[in-house]
């Protein structure tokens, strides 16, 4: 176990793909500030390193799974929500994204690090939408159902998705190959 950090409120962890680093979001609420940063520590032991400048108004940075893309999340409005795609080495936005956060839950790069996914309304049920960050038109993943879609994690190979789907009688888990398989 390695502390992240002992100020601010550390949250959403990442391990780096060869397993060296961890990241984290630092939430610093001193002297009434909302405002988050992103940092790093090497899983060896050693200081924190701030990879992100601290942001305000930023609800969440989340990374691609190669490490290369962060995505910074800004809560405008109650309804008006915008993603910036960011080169993690450089600081430098790449794209800006007009998220749509009709339903609240998890957010996350897609397995191959080309689209953001994120939980969302759509004709009254619960789905997941994929969001290409190249601009390209959406699709949705799962759904819509009239079950919670409460948890999903990418496979290793980014191309097998998780999903953890909530029922009144059991807890349902769908494995999807994204590349258009049938479930199993």
């Amino acid at each position: 176990m390695t502390q992240l950090t002992n100020s601010g409120i550390a949250r959403v962890p990442y391990c780096s793909p060869d397993s060296q680093t961890a990241y984290f979001n630092l939430r610093d609420r001193a002297a009434g500030s909302a405002s988050i940063s992103f940092w790093s520590i090497p899983l060896a032991g050693g200081t924190p390193h701030q990879e992100l400048s601290a942001v305000s108004k930023a609800n969440t940075f989340i990374l691609s799974p190669d490490a290369k893309l962060a995505m910074v999340v800004y809560l405008r409005e109650l309804d008006q929500v915008t993603g910036s795609i960011v080169d993690f080495k450089t600081g430098q936005v790449l794209r800006q994204l007009s998220v749509d956060l009709t339903a609240l839950g998890m957010m996350s790069f897609s397995g191959d690090g080309k689209g953001v996914v994120r939980n969302v309304i759509v004709n009254g049920g619960n789905a997941l939408l994929y969001q290409p960050i190249d601009g390209s038109p959406t699709h949705l993943l799962v759904g819509p159902t009239h079950e919670e879609l409460s948890a999903f994690r990418w496979s290793p190979s980014g191309k097998l998705l998780a999903v953890l789907q909530q029922r009144k009688s059991s807890d349902v888990v769908l494995i999807k190959d994204v590349a258009g398989s049938p479930a199993h």
